[in-house]
């Protein structure tokens, strides 16, 4: 793998791979350092200094004596080209911050899919998808043996017809979701966020499915000298079958907290 291009942005809608993740002027998350920071933004990209990120996004800023590796990109900026993230517990407190490459054997790739905003507004992107067909859920999963078997666990036939073919594949290795956003409100009747940010690290070996809004659909396989874009046409059930688990798991999460509170003892004060 070239350490120089571990880090990765995918826009779903143009099949755009691009090599390093803009690094954005943030105040420092956890306020260890005056004024803004080189950081990375999950969540929608600044576009100006005076900029600032909304609420929800995830900062992850470079680590407090190790940096990660930094490229000019022409008048935009730097990129953050190469490093790892690394996760630091003070007490209860997790802090996330990239680091210089640690020859772990990963990608780093932030995806972002779903409805494009033009002067604020996604209404006219969504009209003009409708032009053409209909709008889909969107989003990306880890395209595991282990999870598509588990997400196909009631669809046992189908998933032996597509091993069967020479062209289907799956990663050897699960990908991991450092962090997920989403941003506006719901697509109406869809019940999806309008767009979304995922931050995943794919070791050497893993595979995403990614659909975009207008039903595009592509894998990124993770190989030791290059993060490749692959078509994916042909893979759309998997694609829901794997959101309808992570759903479900979702679900399950939250139902369990309550119950978890509730068994909790009360001690007297």
């Amino acid at each position: 793998m070239v350490e120089q291009t571990n880090f990765h942005f995918f826009l779903g809608r143009n099949d755009a791979l691009f090599n390093g993740i803009r690094a954005s002027e943030v105040p420092d998350p956890y306020g260890n350092r005056a004024g803004v920071v080189p950081s990375l933004v999950v969540g929608p990209q600044l576009r100006a200094k005076n900029e600032k990120p909304v609420k929800w996004a995830r900062i992850i800023p470079p680590g407090l004596e190790d940096f990660p590796k930094f490229a000019a990109d022409g008048t935009r900026g730097e990129k953050i080209v190469s490093g790892s993230i690394i996760q630091v517990e003070e007490g209860d407190l997790k802090k996330s911050f990239i680091v210089s490459h640690r020859d772990e054997q990963a990608y780093y790739v932030l995806v972002r899919t779903g409805l494009m905003a033009v002067n604020g507004s996604t209404a006219n992107d969504r009209l003009e998808i409708q032009k053409h067909g209909e709008l889909v859920t969107h989003g990306s999963y880890s395209f595991d043996n282990a999870s598509v078997r588990v997400a196909m666990a009631e669809n046992e036939a189908e998933l032996r017809h597509a091993l069967t073919d020479p062209t289907f594949s799956m990663g050897k290795v699960e990908a991991e979701r450092l962090g997920a956003k989403a941003v506006g409100r719901n697509i109406p009747l869809l019940g999806c966020p309008a767009s979304s940010y995922v931050l995943w690290k794919m070791p050497i070996g893993a595979v995403l499915l990614i659909r975009e809004v207008n039903g595009k659909l592509t894998r990124l396989v993770a190989q030791r000298d290059v993060l490749r874009r692959v078509d994916a046409k042909n893979y759309g059930s998997f694609f829901d079958r794997l959101e309808d688990n992570y759903k479900k798991l979702r679900s399950d999460l939250r139902a369990a907290k309550p119950a978890e509170a509730s068994s909790t003892p009360q001690h007297a004060v």
